[in-house]
């Protein structure tokens, strides 16, 4: 067995940042990481213990937990309609496999938000040009980009073996940044749904999508307060939009 102590201090703008641990046939029991206690966790065989960070001006998100899956289930309202538009642009940077992944994460928000608010993606091969940048400006849309580690717009990890895998400039933003080489192809739907909260308008609450202890099976679906959260952001009702609850 081994125990694994990480101290992480210092905050400064909504990000996710990523511990990359890879372990073999290991147990890991009531880790305290900053005095925050992580959940139990028993893994056999060779899998990744993800350590995820998220920072918001001065408020400590930590992101911990097992890569596990969770049972939960949708509410089932009628779809609406008439609600305003939100436009999507993917760089045309991404593979396929990853904007599959970004799709599924847009989905499950258009599911959620049940046509009070429908996040449409209006191109996914979006270059890097000044009228393009400038039509998503006017039109107060969203872009999405895959970003390389080296890219100076990413924003310092605090901490020794910290990585930023993705972040937003900020809540209600336009810009989302995927960090391409330090993510791994089943965080991104997760990253990016939780991404989209901040988007569209929500800090860190509650104990799932956005909350401060974040994981896989946290991340699976949008719960019923994060989806208020939004409603109350967005100045929207309540009333018809879905929701997850476990089984």
């Amino acid at each position: 067995m081994k125990l694994i102590r990480l101290i992480i201090s210092k905050l400064i703008i909504s990000k996710l940042i990523i511990s990359k641990l890879i372990i073999s046939k290991l147990i890991i029991s009531k880790l305290i990481i900053s005095g925050i206690l992580i959940s139990e966790c028993k893994m056999g065989e060779e899998m990744k213990l993800i350590e995820l960070l998220i920072m918001s001006g001065i408020i400590m998100i930590i992101i911990s937990g097992c890569i596990m899956g969770g049972r939960y289930r949708y509410t089932d309202n009628a779809r609406m309609g008439g609600g305003r538009e939100i436009k999507v642009w993917i760089s045309e940077e991404f593979k396929e496999e990853e904007r599959e992944e970004i799709r599924k994460g847009i989905g499950e928000w258009n599911y959620g938000l049940n046509g009070r608010i429908e996040i449409k993606i209006e191109d996914e091969g979006f270059k890097e040009e000044g009228e393009k940048v400038a039509k998503q400006v006017r039109e107060g849309g969203w872009i999405i980009r895959r970003i390389g580690s080296g890219d100076k717009r990413i924003p310092k990890a605090e901490g020794k073996g910290l990585w930023v895998i993705g972040f937003v400039e900020g809540i209600k933003g336009q810009h989302m940044y995927l960090i391409w080489d330090r993510l791994p192809r089943d965080v991104i739907k997760g990253v990016v749904m939780h991404e989209i909260g901040h988007l569209l308008g929500v800090g860190h609450i509650g104990h799932r999508l956005m909350s401060g202890e974040y994981g896989k099976e946290g991340s699976s679906c949008i719960d019923y307060e994060t989806m208020w959260a939004v409603a109350e952001a967005q100045d929207i009702s309540m009333e018809g939009l879905n929701f997850c609850a476990d089984l």
